[in-house]
């Protein structure tokens, strides 16, 4: 007789970055430095309604990976990786 497999699924809030309003901490940070820094260089009230699509971006983003700007960041970090012809995937330790 064959026994079923017993599946635990690891619970997404450990493995998850921390997140306010669906988005990342870190993009929600960059986001509203960008738009701060628009409305006190331009000195208009409009400039802060391009939050709005930028957390729309992210929020999609992150609906699709929660770890997308994680990754986004360490491909930009790490773009020549030695080994990349070897094993043909990408490898983000650094040496």
């Amino acid at each position: 007789m064959e026994e079923l497999l017993r599946i635990n699924p690891v619970f997404s809030g450990l493995t998850r970055p921390p997140m306010m309003m669906g988005i990342t901490m870190d993009y929600l940070s960059l986001c509203i430095l960008f738009v701060i820094s628009l409305f006190i260089l331009l000195n208009s009230l409009t400039y802060l309604l391009i939050y709005l699509p930028l957390h729309a971006i992210g929020w999609l983003a992150c609906k699709v990976d929660p770890n997308i700007f994680r990754i986004l960041l360490k491909r930009i970090e790490f773009t020549n990786v030695p080994n990349k012809k070897w094993w043909r995937c990408q490898s983000y330790e650094a040496l």
